[in-house]
């Protein structure tokens, strides 16, 4: 409602149509009297301005304080990762290896992270295993775990919220100004003098606390750029950690594949030795089985609670 009001007051030049236009016996509609009696009350434009940034202020503020905090706690994890920095180490090994003798390409110091991206198709001659699995199968430790906040920085975009920064630093000003020269002709106990003052005077230390957080996010993100680089290409936030977003999510894949191999192995360890025939006579009771075409039906749960059922049977006590 306040920023319907502040874009219905009129304009100067409206005012001076207004005016003009008013003779005796002139009889002006409802929203020309309604502009010209929210401007009869002094301050007005201030006054509305300075309400909707305090309405709008700490939600502007949460789109950007939280988000500079995760590319900082990303920046943190890339730097002081071990797991990272184990896989870029035998994947640096791995393509020296391949490129052994080549003296273009052998016995490198480092590679581009666009390489990375090349490693998840690159597959051995039977397409079954890719370079990534061979090089994930010799790290150890959670990646994972160690790089928590890279996949929501891959989503952050420091340009972007330096221009909201930005937009806030200027709207702010504007109210500070207002309440500036609305103090020198208004009373000191109107509401807008008492509530606006302290309300410039809280977020005054918010707004630059605010600023020296993105100039820090800034430098960690530039120097973490430069330390997985070596200034060797230009980056943004969200296109730096996408590289590493992918690089996780294969992880979490293999993760996956891992588990359901484990399960797999579990099933057939728990499955081993128990016995697919029943009775006194297990090798007969199988043959009489595959004879009657049941082989291919048979379950190993269901053979264990038939099993089950037949050994109750047979122990239960005879009624007369």
């Amino acid at each position: 409602m306040v920023h319907e009001l502040l874009n219905s007051l009129l304009t100067d030049e409206e005012v001076a149509l207004i005016k003009e236009s008013q003779a005796p016996g002139v009889i002006l509609d409802k929203s020309e009297q309604f502009g010209m009696a929210l401007l009869s009350i002094p301050c007005v434009r201030q006054r509305l301005r300075c309400m909707e940034l305090m309405n709008d202020f700490d939600d502007r503020v949460s789109d950007i304080g939280p988000p500079l905090k995760v590319v900082q706690a990303a920046c943190r994890e890339m730097r002081s990762s071990r797991a990272l920095t184990q896989f870029l180490s035998v994947v640096l090994t791995f393509g020296n290896i391949l490129n052994a003798g080549n003296q273009a390409r052998g016995r490198a110091d480092g590679f581009n992270l666009e390489t990375l991206s090349t490693i998840y198709d690159m597959r051995d001659s039977a397409n079954q295993v890719t370079v990534f699995d061979l090089c994930a199968k010799y790290c150890r430790g959670n990646i994972l775990e160690e790089l928590e906040h890279v996949n929501d920085a891959a989503n952050v975009d420091l340009k972007y919220l330096q221009g909201q920064l930005n937009k806030l630093g200027r709207d702010f000003k504007v109210v500070a100004e207002d309440m500036t020269k609305a103090a020198a002709t208004l009373p000191p106990n109107d509401p807008f003098i008492i509530q606006g003052g302290s309300f410039v005077q809280m977020k005054t230390n918010e707004i630059a606390a605010l600023r020296e957080s993105f100039a820090q996010t800034e430098k960690m993100f530039n120097e973490t750029v430069q330390w997985m680089t070596l200034g060797e290409g230009t980056y943004t936030t969200d296109s730096f950690f996408a590289v590493f977003r992918a690089l996780l999510q294969h992880f979490k894949t293999k993760a996956v594949r891992d588990a359901a191999a484990a399960a797999r192995v579990q099933r057939q360890n728990e499955n081993y030795g128990k016995k697919l025939g029943s009775g006194d006579d297990p090798m007969g009771d199988l043959i009489a089985k595959i004879k009657a075409g049941k082989a291919r039906k048979m379950n190993l749960a269901d053979v264990a609670s038939q099993s089950q059922q037949q050994q109750a049977t047979a122990t239960a006590p005879q009624l007369a």
